[in-house]
């Protein structure tokens, strides 16, 4: 029997000062896929994502296109739904942290827990700032007096702020994550974040000036100054469950059964800071975080300046959404770094979609509808195969281990192609059609199994497939076009 407890996947929200990239598209194509999972396995499951208004990088982005704050926001929220929509994805809530609705009352109440908790405190800050990181950084911080991560010197800041008392939960923290009441994967990301922690941490800047910015939420009794983007941003993951609203069923339900897909350049935030936050408002901390690899191409780091960046809007016009997103949870490791090129994905498209599933596809419909052989679907979905399989997707679901659950289930649809290459149904027929339109039935039914369990990758083809299936007919064009 599979498991039933709720399933509450997050992405990163993404800072939306410009357009989003294969990086970006590739954890909100793998988190969709996870709630799609376990959508089918029948477990109360919320997919979160959405963006990270609240950023300096934004406003200057804004100001070099002579734009308002909230209509460059408002344009890059619509062109951000508009790609997530072309991948399939169904997420149950964009957050947008400028969000009075959702967010802004969840963020004023976590500070005021923390106040209460006598964890905020004011101070003067002064110190170097990376607007491209929205983060203080020390000198031990940069490589040549610049950030490594954006090339950039940091600016030099002095100012009043409020600081959150960091350094008063780092051996909690650190307790959480060797329990594994936090855990996080891969280990070698663990292990990194464990020895920061034993390093200590600093108490850290939790506001800046407010200087009537649109984007930013007013500290609570203090209307000089504004969440910082940390305060701000984190939150996101129980303000979108109601947290601090007049109705948090969605929080008493799913939260902590949180798991996190970030990006390894955003773990310290993550499992340090939003770790800290939560214990002193007095709240349960998430299930798992899971850090993904980079993204490389010619085993170099995506990059506009080395030029191999890819645009997802490109590859879909390509390979289909459907061809990015099997590519994604096959031939991309989760937790590891990823090569990603056009060449290989088009590749793993004709070999898996166009010349597998989709071939696959024509081949037994035209048997089943030649051959009159026939099952039958509710059956199928009682039969031992089908629980063998709701068995494997559940144990993949529970190890979130993506790869190995898209892999399982094209070497079982790879296994009809030899189960015919060796029992030759078309051959059968000739001398024995009753035993032919037998062998053919039971392909039929495992390729109905399989394709039910294909669809969290397959949004799109699959339940066309099914169709075809269950209509007795063949597709009105090949489901999957070998390209090139």
């Amino acid at each position: 029997m599979s498991d039933k407890t709720p399933f509450y996947i997050t992405t990163p929200i993404f800072y939306p000062n410009g357009k989003l990239h294969i990086g970006n598209a590739y954890p909100t194509v793998v988190c969709d896929v996870f709630a799609r999972l376990a959508r089918i396995l029948g477990r109360p499951t919320f997919f979160l994502t959405g963006a990270d208004e609240n950023s300096l990088k934004v406003e200057k982005a804004a100001k070099e296109k002579g734009l308002e704050v909230m209509d460059f926001l408002n344009a890059q929220a619509s062109e951000t739904q508009q790609l997530f929509a072309r991948l399939h994805i169904a997420y149950d809530r964009y957050i947008r942290t400028t969000d009075t609705v959702h967010h802004h009352l969840g963020v004023q109440e976590m500070w005021k827990r923390l106040e209460k908790s006598g964890d905020i405190y004011e101070g003067i800050y002064e110190g170097l700032y990376c607007v491209g990181c929205e983060s203080f950084k020390t000198e031990k911080d940069l490589v040549d007096g610049k950030c490594p991560l954006h090339d950039a010197e940091p600016e030099k800041v002095k100012e009043k702020n409020y600081f959150f008392k960091l350094s008063k939960y780092t051996s909690k923290i650190i307790q959480a994550i060797e329990s594994g009441e936090l855990y996080i994967a891969p280990e070698a990301r663990k292990n990194e974040i464990l020895t920061v922690l034993r390093e200590g941490l600093d108490d850290i800047s939790f506001s800046r000036p407010y200087h009537g910015q649109p984007n930013a939420i007013v500290v609570p009794g203090d209307d000089s100054q504004a969440v910082y983007v940390w305060g701000d941003a984190l939150t996101n993951y129980i303000s979108a469950l109601g947290f601090g609203g007049s109705d948090d069923s969605l929080m008493k339900r799913f939260w902590p059964e949180a798991v996190h897909v970030i990006g390894k350049d955003i773990l310290r935030f993550h499992a340090a800071i939003w770790p800290g936050m939560l214990m002193s408002a007095g709240l349960s901390l998430p299930q798992k975080i899971l850090v993904t690899g980079l993204m490389q191409s010619g085993g170099k780091k995506m990059s506009k300046t080395l030029g191999n960046v890819i645009d997802p809007v490109e590859m879909v016009d390509i390979v289909g959404a459907e061809g990015l997103r099997f590519y994604f949870t096959h031939d991309v490791p989760l937790l590891d770094d990823g090569e990603v090129s056009k060449e290989l994905i088009v590749a793993s498209y004709n070999a898996h979609l166009a010349n597998g599933i989709g071939n696959l596809c024509n081949r037994l419909l035209k048997m089943m509808i030649t051959y009159d052989a026939r099952f039958d679907p509710a059956e199928a979905r009682e039969s031992l195969y089908w629980k063998e399989v709701e068995q494997k997707a559940d144990q993949f679901l529970n190890t979130t281990d993506l790869t190995g659950y898209t892999s399982y289930i094209w070497k079982e649809l790879a296994s009809i192609d030899v189960w015919i290459q060796e029992t030759e149904p078309f051959k059968l027929f000739k001398t024995d059609p009753e035993k032919a339109q037998e062998l053919v039935s039971s392909m039929m039914e495992k390729f109905y199994i399989l394709t039910n369990f294909a669809e969290p990758v397959l949004p799109y083809s699959a339940p066309k497939i099914i169709d075809c299936i269950e209509e007795r007919k063949m597709p009105d064009a090949p489901m999957f076009m070998k390209i090139g």
